[in-house]
């Protein structure tokens, strides 16, 4: 297995995991996850595959809901939405791909976010189908937005920083160690 993919696999399984510590509500890394995968998986169906299966297997340990479907397809829009911030920012100073960065996590927060209450709204019976009742869906999920948004820049910091220590340090080694051959 090279570097890369060890590198890669190794951030993913760190930010797999550190969603089972304890934590306030709506703050886990699985948006973090599906930004990251989606800027930096050696493969691009990889990109998509790992953070749905991170999700439904911790999914399986933590507990299963009703909506697993609609969050891992909200994480499949998150990691699109990597892939293009990647591609998008590919050119740009250290300080404008943090803010690049930055708005791709606030986005996939708010498509998660979205997405999710309104399922929660349609499907939960705890809401009235009606716009006053999706409204308030909205307004009494607000106090957990910010976690999700925090946790997504969070943990996006510390997988891209990760990677470009990672990417300074072991991998021009092996590649130069390729090269040896």
């Amino acid at each position: 297995m090279t570097t890369k993919i060890f590198a890669f696999l190794s951030l993913i399984l760190f930010l797999a995991l550190a969603r089972f510590l304890p934590h306030p509500p709506n703050f886990t890394p699985m948006l973090a996850l599906a930004l990251f995968a989606g800027a930096k998986a050696p493969n691009r169906w990889l990109g998509y595959i790992v953070p749905v299966a991170a999700l439904w297997l911790g999914d399986l340990v933590i507990g299963t809901h009703y909506l697993m479907i609609i969050t891992g397809l909200t994480l499949l829009l998150a990691t699109g939405v990597g892939a293009f911030t990647e591609k998008s920012v590919i050119s740009f100073s250290p300080a404008k791909k943090v803010l690049g960065w930055a708005g791709a996590g606030l986005i996939s927060s708010i498509i998660f976010f979205l997405v999710t209450n309104f399922f929660v709204w349609e499907t939960s019976g705890i809401y009235p189908t009606t716009t006053e009742g999706l409204w308030n869906c909205y307004v009494l999920a607000l106090p957990f937005f910010h976690e999700q948004i925090l946790s997504a820049w969070i943990f996006s910091g510390v997988a891209f920083t990760a990677w470009a220590v990672i990417e300074r340090s072991a991998l021009p080694l092996e590649q130069e160690r390729v090269r040896g051959k």
